[in-house]
């Protein structure tokens, strides 16, 4: 009866520690990745901004002439670039 339970502890005692071995054997082995597919379509993508708010220019000039009188033509449109020495408008 003694031979009996030393066997029985004895192979409990290894049940237990080749449990455990399973156990952190299966543990440490990495899940594998799964990753989320979609599948591809034909769409336009439109866009678009919409803002609120004011525009500012950086530099602004007063435009003053030398002498005074009436404007007969002007030669330029609003928002056109000009240089210094340009013909803007003529006086009668």
């Amino acid at each position: 009866m003694k031979t009996f339970f030393k066997i029985l502890v004895i192979v409990i005692i290894l049940g237990i520690f080749g449990y455990t071995l399973y156990y952190l054997w299966d543990k440490s082995k990495e899940e594998p990745v799964v990753y989320k597919t979609e599948t591809p379509f034909v769409t336009n993508i439109i866009k678009k901004t919409v803002a609120t708010g004011s525009v500012v220019p950086r530099k602004e000039i007063d435009i003053k002439p030398v002498v005074s009188g009436i404007i007969s033509a002007i030669y330029v449109q609003e928002g056109q670039m000009v240089k210094k020495g340009d013909l803007i408008a003529k006086i009668r």
